[in-house]
Protein backbone atom coordinates (compact mmCIF):
# COMPACT_ATOMS: atom_id res chain seq x y z
CA UNK A 1 0.00 0.00 0.00
CA UNK A 2 0.96 3.59 -0.01
CA UNK A 3 2.86 3.24 3.50
CA UNK A 4 5.17 0.60 2.14
CA UNK A 5 5.35 2.80 -1.00
CA UNK A 6 5.88 6.30 0.73
CA UNK A 7 8.12 5.07 4.02
CA UNK A 8 11.02 4.34 2.27
CA UNK A 9 10.73 7.73 0.62
CA UNK A 10 10.36 9.65 3.69
CA UNK A 11 13.35 8.00 5.77
CA UNK A 12 15.90 8.93 2.65
CA UNK A 13 14.53 12.39 3.54
CA UNK A 14 12.54 13.38 0.78
CA UNK A 15 10.11 16.06 2.15
CA UNK A 16 7.48 15.48 -0.59
CA UNK A 17 7.14 11.89 0.78
CA UNK A 18 7.19 13.06 4.97
CA UNK A 19 4.32 15.57 3.95
CA UNK A 20 2.55 13.01 2.02
CA UNK A 21 2.96 10.28 5.04
CA UNK A 22 2.00 13.14 7.79
CA UNK A 23 -1.26 13.54 5.64
CA UNK A 24 -2.25 10.06 5.99
CA UNK A 25 -1.19 9.43 9.93
CA UNK A 26 -2.78 12.72 10.02
CA UNK A 27 -6.20 11.58 8.40
CA UNK A 28 -5.84 7.72 9.33
CA UNK A 29 -6.39 7.37 5.69
CA UNK A 30 -5.08 3.69 4.93
CA UNK A 31 -3.15 3.46 7.76
CA UNK A 32 -3.94 3.91 11.52
CA UNK A 33 -4.67 7.61 12.75
CA UNK A 34 -2.31 8.54 14.82
CA UNK A 35 -1.87 12.74 15.21
CA UNK A 36 2.19 12.13 16.56
CA UNK A 37 3.49 10.32 13.95
CA UNK A 38 1.91 13.23 11.48
CA UNK A 39 3.79 15.75 13.89
CA UNK A 40 6.95 14.16 13.72
CA UNK A 41 6.54 13.88 9.99
CA UNK A 42 5.68 16.81 9.09
CA UNK A 43 8.59 18.54 11.81
CA UNK A 44 10.97 16.59 9.14
CA UNK A 45 9.26 17.83 5.82
CA UNK A 46 9.06 21.36 7.85
CA UNK A 47 12.57 21.45 8.81
CA UNK A 48 13.92 21.04 5.42
CA UNK A 49 11.80 24.36 4.28
CA UNK A 50 8.11 22.61 2.48
CA UNK A 51 5.69 25.05 3.12
CA UNK A 52 2.28 22.96 3.08
CA UNK A 53 4.73 20.97 5.86
CA UNK A 54 5.37 24.05 8.04
CA UNK A 55 1.62 24.99 7.68
CA UNK A 56 0.79 21.63 8.86
CA UNK A 57 2.64 21.91 12.12
CA UNK A 58 1.74 24.87 12.66
CA UNK A 59 -1.84 23.02 13.04
CA UNK A 60 -0.41 20.10 15.14
CA UNK A 61 0.91 22.62 17.81
CA UNK A 62 -1.75 25.08 17.44
CA UNK A 63 -4.62 22.32 18.66
CA UNK A 64 -2.06 20.04 20.63
CA UNK A 65 -2.74 16.84 17.87
CA UNK A 66 0.01 14.89 18.90
CA UNK A 67 2.41 17.17 20.32
CA UNK A 68 1.89 19.34 23.36
CA UNK A 69 -0.48 22.51 22.22
CA UNK A 70 2.58 25.57 22.13
CA UNK A 71 1.17 28.61 20.49
CA UNK A 72 4.30 29.96 20.28
CA UNK A 73 5.65 26.90 18.11
CA UNK A 74 2.39 27.31 15.66
CA UNK A 75 3.14 31.04 15.28
CA UNK A 76 6.87 30.21 14.50
CA UNK A 77 5.65 27.48 11.64
CA UNK A 78 2.51 29.48 10.53
CA UNK A 79 5.18 32.77 9.74
CA UNK A 80 7.58 30.46 8.18
CA UNK A 81 4.82 29.17 5.84
CA UNK A 82 3.35 32.71 5.55
CA UNK A 83 6.99 33.71 4.37
CA UNK A 84 6.46 31.56 1.40
CA UNK A 85 3.12 32.80 0.32
CA UNK A 86 1.08 29.71 1.66
CA UNK A 87 -2.23 31.79 2.11
CA UNK A 88 -3.28 29.44 4.94
CA UNK A 89 -0.77 29.78 7.11
CA UNK A 90 -0.75 34.22 6.47
CA UNK A 91 -4.76 33.53 7.50
CA UNK A 92 -3.78 31.36 10.87
CA UNK A 93 -0.77 33.79 11.70
CA UNK A 94 -3.74 36.83 11.43
CA UNK A 95 -5.90 34.82 13.65
CA UNK A 96 -3.25 34.15 16.36
CA UNK A 97 -2.03 38.38 16.07
CA UNK A 98 -5.66 39.12 16.36
CA UNK A 99 -6.33 36.86 19.83
CA UNK A 100 -2.39 37.57 21.08
CA UNK A 101 -2.02 33.89 21.24
CA UNK A 102 2.09 32.69 20.48
CA UNK A 103 2.68 36.11 19.75
CA UNK A 104 2.32 39.75 20.98
CA UNK A 105 -1.58 40.98 20.21
CA UNK A 106 -1.35 43.13 17.67
CA UNK A 107 -4.77 44.05 15.68
CA UNK A 108 -3.55 46.43 13.10
CA UNK A 109 -1.22 42.77 12.33
CA UNK A 110 -3.34 40.56 12.27
CA UNK A 111 -5.71 43.01 10.12
CA UNK A 112 -2.83 43.18 7.42
CA UNK A 113 -2.62 39.40 7.51
CA UNK A 114 -6.44 39.10 6.88
CA UNK A 115 -6.49 41.58 4.26
CA UNK A 116 -3.45 39.27 2.38
CA UNK A 117 -5.32 36.69 2.60
CA UNK A 118 -8.71 37.68 2.13
CA UNK A 119 -6.90 39.38 -1.27
CA UNK A 120 -5.30 35.44 -2.25
CA UNK A 121 -9.52 34.73 -2.35
CA UNK A 122 -9.23 32.66 0.82
CA UNK A 123 -13.33 32.54 1.19
CA UNK A 124 -13.06 32.64 5.73
CA UNK A 125 -10.28 35.55 5.03
CA UNK A 126 -12.73 37.33 2.83
CA UNK A 127 -15.79 36.85 5.55
CA UNK A 128 -13.74 38.07 8.40
CA UNK A 129 -12.51 41.17 6.23
CA UNK A 130 -16.12 42.25 5.74
CA UNK A 131 -16.75 41.88 9.39
CA UNK A 132 -13.61 44.82 9.69
CA UNK A 133 -15.38 46.64 7.52
CA UNK A 134 -18.77 46.23 9.02
CA UNK A 135 -17.73 47.13 12.32
CA UNK A 136 -15.28 49.64 11.27
CA UNK A 137 -12.51 47.59 13.02
CA UNK A 138 -8.93 48.27 11.91
CA UNK A 139 -10.53 50.35 9.03
CA UNK A 140 -12.96 52.88 8.29
CA UNK A 141 -16.31 51.24 8.26
CA UNK A 142 -17.52 50.67 4.57
CA UNK A 143 -21.19 49.48 3.80
CA UNK A 144 -20.08 49.20 0.15
CA UNK A 145 -16.58 46.74 0.71
CA UNK A 146 -17.99 44.89 3.34
CA UNK A 147 -20.78 43.49 0.69
CA UNK A 148 -18.21 43.18 -2.23
CA UNK A 149 -16.19 40.76 0.44
CA UNK A 150 -19.31 38.93 1.70
CA UNK A 151 -20.41 38.52 -1.62
CA UNK A 152 -16.62 37.09 -3.13
CA UNK A 153 -16.97 34.98 -0.19
CA UNK A 154 -20.21 33.56 -0.63
CA UNK A 155 -19.59 32.57 -3.91
CA UNK A 156 -16.78 30.20 -3.08
CA UNK A 157 -19.61 28.65 -0.78
CA UNK A 158 -18.79 30.27 2.78
CA UNK A 159 -22.27 29.45 4.82
CA UNK A 160 -22.04 32.45 6.69
CA UNK A 161 -21.49 34.45 3.83
CA UNK A 162 -24.25 33.37 2.53
CA UNK A 163 -26.69 33.22 5.18
CA UNK A 164 -25.68 36.65 5.67
CA UNK A 165 -26.50 37.91 2.20
CA UNK A 166 -29.85 36.34 2.87
CA UNK A 167 -30.45 38.11 5.65
CA UNK A 168 -30.10 40.78 3.61
CA UNK A 169 -32.54 40.17 0.82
Amino acid sequence: GALAEWRPLAEQGDTWAQYVLGMLFRRGAGVAEDPAEAARLFGLSAEQGFAPAQFELGIHYRLGLGVTEDHVEAARWFRLAAAQGDVEAIWRLGLLYEAGRGVTRDPGRAFELVEKSAQQRLPQAQYRLARHYLDGDQVEQNETLALFWIQSAADQGHIQARDHLERLR
